[in-house]
């Protein structure tokens, strides 16, 4: 199914307020699925494959998730925007306010920006459980309020996995736990080609907070101008 130049606005409903998709193959070309709730999900839950080619899912709120839920479908962003989404719950952990992925996530040509996480464990940006490519995009702005990342949190959680970042920056997140920019937990590999990690700020790496294998990342050159350290412990 391909959906062109719709607006998705204000519903409300528990797997994805804007859009379900329930295992199935769906394209959204041009479109906004902006200010949805849900008791999980604000704006998307995917359980197939899903692409969004110039599209914007923004200021969604869930309880869990804000923007986009992908737990073991395949997710692909091009030139598009996830921007001012919010999950609300503060105590429960692996909570996102942009994207919560579990399955397989490309991030092509866009941004994710200004997400905000209140729970722990989570990420204020992208929350992943599976495999992370992120090309020439952008990870900004985003809040990890309680937990732990304000841009990227790789979670080993299912097992190994790995992101890798290519021409592209995370800049400008914050949390009140470790990994302002990204948190690499134990067992996982963050590769780095051509990208930068900046101007993050956490408790403890303020650029990356890395448990695992790092690759491409270098304190000082491209991870940079975070506070209050580039790369903990």
């Amino acid at each position: 199914m391909t959906l062109n130049g719709l607006t998705i606005q204000n519903g409300n409903g528990d797997l994805g307020g804007g859009i379900f998709n329930n295992g199935g193959a769906l394209i959204v070309n041009n479109s906004s699925v902006n200010g949805n709730t849900g008791a999980n999900t604000g704006g998307i839950f995917n359980l197939g494959r899903l692409t969004l080619n110039n599209s914007n899912v923004n200021g969604n709120g869930g309880l869990y998730t804000g923007g986009i839920v992908n737990p073991n479908g395949t997710l692909t962003l091009n030139k598009s925007t996830v921007k001012g989404n919010t999950s609300s719950e503060t105590f429960d952990n692996g909570d996102a306010g942009g994207i919560n992925n579990g399955g397989t996530l490309t991030v092509e040509n866009s941004v994710v920006e200004g997400n905000t996480a209140r729970g722990r464990g989570g990420a204020g940006g992208i929350l992943t459980y599976g495999m992370l490519t992120v090309e020439d995009s952008s990870v900004k702005g985003n809040a990890g309020g309680n937990g732990d990342a304000g841009g990227i949190r790789e979670s080993s959680f299912y097992g190994p996995q790995g992101v890798t970042l290519i021409n592209s920056s995370v800049n400008g997140n914050t949390t009140t736990g470790r990994g302002g920019g990204i948190y690499n937990d134990s067992g996982n590999t963050l590769t780095l080609t051509n990208s930068t990690v900046t101007g993050n700020s956490a408790v403890s790496g303020g650029g990356i907070y890395n448990l695992g294998t790092l690759i491409g990342a270098v304190a000082g050159a491209n991870v940079f101008g975070n506070t209050p350290d580039q790369i903990a412990p």
